[in-house]
């Protein structure tokens, strides 16, 4: 199920007058969002990913996954810091 597939069954629910609880539309993004997390990185991506990597920017998983900003914090940190070492 892509994106556009959630966005679909969802717009046809509301269409329909079907009701989606909260619990419900929660495990439907938790699952989304597992799944998506689980996916390998596009192949325009890989190269910049191994460098990012291999520079310890990141640890490599979940390429396709959304990134926290906590997450995003500690990824410039990082590189700030591998810029200031060169």
């Amino acid at each position: 199920m892509t994106m556009d597939d959630f966005r679909t069954d969802v717009a046809r629910w509301m269409e329909e007058g079907e009701e989606v609880t909260q619990e419900q539309f929660d495990a439907m993004m938790d699952n989304w969002l597992s799944r998506r997390a689980g996916q390998s990185a596009d192949g325009w991506a890989a190269e910049g990913l191994a460098e990012a990597k291999a520079e310890g920017l990141f640890d490599g998983s979940r390429p396709q996954s959304f990134a926290t900003r906590q997450e995003v914090a500690l990824m410039v940190n990082a590189a700030v810091s591998a810029a200031k070492n060169r």
